[in-house]
């Protein structure tokens, strides 16, 4: 008796789990972004392209801020470094941009430029520390 108790527990189990499974992964979207077009990606969001499917980049992290803050008096503009991953075919690499002209603002890498455009929230902003960072990106195709 104790053994069906203990199959039924089993299978009732997995039966819920691969629901839950199912319905991340219902849950989970990839949005798009498009070549030589700007597109705005959120931390821990990953897109893909529609030109190239095998081509995706994914918003890690912001590493740096230290721009100057809104209202502020600065000598210096300041930057802020990101770090994306990005996936090429089976070949996957990190990427660090930064906002400021003197880093490097873009970079290339299989066969694509990387060019950061804008980090939003920025420092000063009623919302900088609740709101959810998002990175304005433009991907070229290297000639």
């Amino acid at each position: 008796m104790k053994y069906w108790a203990i199959i039924g527990l089993f299978v009732v189990g997995f039966t819920f789990s691969c629901g839950n499974a199912k319905e991340t992964m219902e849950d989970a979207s990839v949005e798009e972004f498009k070549l030589n077009e700007s597109s705005v990606i959120t931390m821990g969001e990953m897109m893909l392209c529609t030109e190239e499917l095998k081509l995706f980049i994914q918003f890690d992290s912001v590493l740096n801020d230290s721009r100057c803050p809104r209202g502020a008096n600065c000598i210096w503009e300041g930057d802020a470094s990101i770090q994306f991953t990005v996936t090429y075919k089976r070949a996957m690499d990190t990427l660090i941009l930064h906002t400021n002209k003197e880093g490097e603002k873009s970079k290339s890498l299989f066969g694509y430029s990387f060019e950061l455009e804008n980090l939003s929230p920025y420092p000063g902003d009623d919302d900088y520390e609740t709101a959810k960072k998002t990175a304005t990106f433009k991907v070229t195709e290297n000639d």
